[in-house]
């Protein structure tokens, strides 16, 4: 189990990049030595889960791993639960919504429906975005145990992505206070200059936090006097959703 635990945390190296990764890159990555490593990407290369470069003899995610990522959205029950629902206030607000949840210290996109109104920023659906400069990663600590947060500044710390981010600890968890009495989080330039991102809860049974559902859309169209009503489509959204997820509540926004 020792062998398939360190091969698992070498491609686990490949999830939160998108550049090539070489021996090198993910032994330092993984504290693994270098003859393990090359044994297993070798393996990963054979199987088609992972590709190498020929010139840089660099490696990348292959065509299976697409085609097990493809099926877990499609099966996974959030994004059934929640396309219908996306398609439907992406149809009457006209802005792009997403549906992002975290999975042990990584915060990603799960599902987007585009609008008319679509903004190609730099975080797009498969990829893990910082989970203190985007409403979605907000939203998802904010609403989760108090140690959540300390336990991710340990792992990823505080970065700060643009002028605007959020850097220290003290007024992070004070603003993730505001966020979760709220009942959403708002975003203007936090993550990618001219990008606005408004998010909200989505629970499951026993009022667990599992989703949050978002807007995103350009900081030039954005009007903050609007905010409270998107906020108010979000939430009825995720209420719904909510609901098919095993929710007996929502509380925030009116039914």
């Amino acid at each position: 189990m020792k062998s398939l635990t360190s091969a698992l945390a070498i491609y686990g190296a490949f999830s939160t990049t998108r550049q090539p990764l070489g021996i090198t890159d993910i032994c330092e990555r993984t504290g693994l030595a270098k003859s393990q490593v090359s044994k297993v990407l070798a393996t990963f290369r054979e199987q088609g889960f992972l590709d190498q470069d020929p010139v840089t003899r660099k490696y990348r995610v292959g065509p299976m791993s697409f085609l097990v990522g493809v099926a877990y959205a499609h099966t996974h029950v959030l994004t059934r639960q929640a396309l219908p629902i996306m398609r439907e206030l992406v149809d009457r607000c006209g802005h792009s919504a997403v549906l992002s949840v975290r999975e042990g210290d990584t915060v990603f996109h799960l599902l987007a429906v585009e609008g008319p109104f679509f903004v190609d920023s730099r975080w797009r659906v498969g990829m893990s975005v910082p989970f203190h400069a985007t409403a979605a990663g907000k939203i998802l600590t904010a609403f989760d145990g108090p140690e959540v947060l300390d336990r991710l500044i340990a792992a990823h710390g505080l970065p700060q992505i643009t002028p605007k981010t959020i850097t220290d600890p003290a007024g992070l968890a004070d603003h993730l206070a505001e966020v979760r009495a709220a009942g959403a989080a708002v975003t203007a330039g936090e993550s990618a200059p001219g990008l606005v991102a408004i998010a909200v809860p989505v629970f499951g049974e026993h009022e667990h936090i599992r989703a949050a559902l978002s807007f995103i859309m350009p900081l030039q169209g954005y009007e903050p006097d609007a905010a409270e009503a998107h906020v108010a489509d979000l939430q009825a959204a995720a209420r719904s959703l909510s609901f098919r997820l095993g929710a007996e509540t929502y509380p925030f926004g009116t039914a």
